[in-house]
């Protein structure tokens, strides 16, 4: 288990079946990386992408097998280095979907070509203060068939299509309380007869609560 802290601090956390050993095993800071928000494996083996309030970063876990010891090591080339990165997804092999705290963007990174290819701007783009709460494919995600991943932000659900970068807006549900330490807000889930299930959170009205 690896775990992000704050001012790029993270630890690899070997736990056993049982859960009654919990060992840290590594610690490493890295000074380039701001307070760790969220982290996720991709599916290149062994690389850790990283949302963090100083963009989006890349670490690979390498083991040494003679010393069976693991390392920690961070890619050179980071993106968005200069805004609060709050989320991101891979939606193709090395390619990403990532979006900033209180912006209207949806940036799409191509790790392989190590570039951002596309910008693509919120179907409300007269808001400067959109806030995603969560990303997550659609059930029957296809590059190809069903190229779609869709946000929950405080202005609703928002449909992108990665294969030809446009957005939609599928719904308005608004949300003005805080959820910043929530975590993730968004589930989907594929039902029955083909249909799409979504866990989510939805504010009662003319309230704060959520």
């Amino acid at each position: 288990m690896i775990i992000g802290e704050n001012e790029g601090w993270f630890e690899l956390i070997r736990v056993s079946s049982n859960i009654d050993l919990v060992e840290v095993i590594l610690s490493r800071k890295f000074d380039a990386v701001g307070h760790v928000f969220t982290l996720q494996m991709t599916i290149e083996p062994y690389q850790i992408v990283v949302c963090s309030y100083t963009g989006v970063h890349f670490i690979q876990m390498k083991s040494d097998d003679k010393t069976l010891t693991m390392q920690l090591f961070l890619c050179d080339l980071s993106y968005e280095t200069e805004q609060f990165v709050n989320r991101v997804i891979e939606y193709d092999n090395d390619k990403f979907l990532a979006v900033s705290w209180d912006n209207n963007k949806f940036i799409f990174i191509d790790h392989k070509q190590e570039n951002i290819v596309n910008i693509l701007t919120h179907t409300m783009p007269e808001k400067f203060n959109i806030r995603c709460w969560g990303m997550a494919k659609v059930a029957d995600f296809d590059i190809v068939k069903c190229p779609f991943v869709m946000t929950r932000d405080n202005t609703g659900f928002v449909l992108v299509n990665v294969k030809t970068i446009k957005a939609y807006q599928l719904a308005l549900s608004p949300i003005s309380a805080n959820l910043f330490g929530h975590g993730d807000i968004l589930r989907i889930a594929k039902g029955e007869a083909g249909k799409m299930r979504l866990i989510t959170v939805i504010q009662i009205n003319d309230t704060e609560r959520a």
